[in-house]
């Protein structure tokens, strides 16, 4: 996928999961290295993660491996939202014109997924894919809105806001994955495939461990 990237944005507080949903785990990976590997087995090598609150010492041994496949900013206001979030990375890329947006509580999406968005791509605006009429993530943008948001991101309050002045164009697709995100423990504990032995939450000893998803509970709470 040529002059194409993606940004992961990873900087919530995770405040009704209480704790950073870029280190739980999905089939014995964290949800961001898991989102990570989708884009590089699509040959897609300008990943940038955007976070506020996973930089510290104790998820280290995660950092390290994150930043082997990708590069990590850290935005020191999130209190101004997404849209800043999203201009940190931007500013980060150079010669891509077709930027992949997703949010990192959405680990489920399936390459085939991004393959159909890539194909179907609205170079002059937004290209999001649609099941039964109810619109998904991730979302690719071409390069009007990336320099729109890069230079007038402070005229909006949301993405949505940027989005409705360009063309929008739907692709149907038949995974309703792009309809899930995990925001609560309970929809955690509803993914089809969590790790073995259970859902488990990831640092540098637990994460070893494939937690069940009642001790993660315990940890959470």
């Amino acid at each position: 996928m040529k002059n194409t990237a993606a940004i992961i944005l990873a900087g919530g507080n995770s405040s009704r999961m209480n704790y950073p949903k870029a280190w739980l785990m999905i089939n014995n990976t964290t949800f961001l290295e898991s989102i990570i590997n989708i884009y590089s087995k699509l040959g897609i090598h300008s990943i940038v993660v955007l976070n506020s609150v996973f930089t510290e010492n104790q998820w280290k041994p995660n950092l390290d491996s994150i930043k082997e496949k990708a590069l990590i900013v850290k935005n020191y206001h999130p209190d101004k939202g997404r849209l800043y979030s999203l201009v940190l990375g931007l500013n980060e890329l150079s010669t891509e014109n077709a930027v992949f947006i997703h949010n990192v509580d959405q680990p489920l999406i399936e390459l085939e997924v991004i393959t159909q968005l890539y194909k179907n791509f609205e170079p002059n605006g937004i290209t999001l894919p649609t099941v039964n009429g109810k619109n998904g993530h991730p979302v690719l943008i071409g390069a009007p809105i990336i320099n729109e948001i890069k230079n007038h991101y402070n005229q909006y309050q949301t993405l949505k806001d940027v989005w409705k002045f360009f063309p929008k164009k739907k692709v149907q697709v038949s995974s309703d994955n792009v309809l899930i995100n995990i925001n609560t423990i309970e929809e955690y504990k509803s993914l089809p495939n969590p790790s073995e032995g259970g859902a488990c939450v990831a640092n540098s000893t637990r994460c070893r461990d494939h937690l069940s998803i009642t001790k993660m509970n315990d940890k959470l709470l």
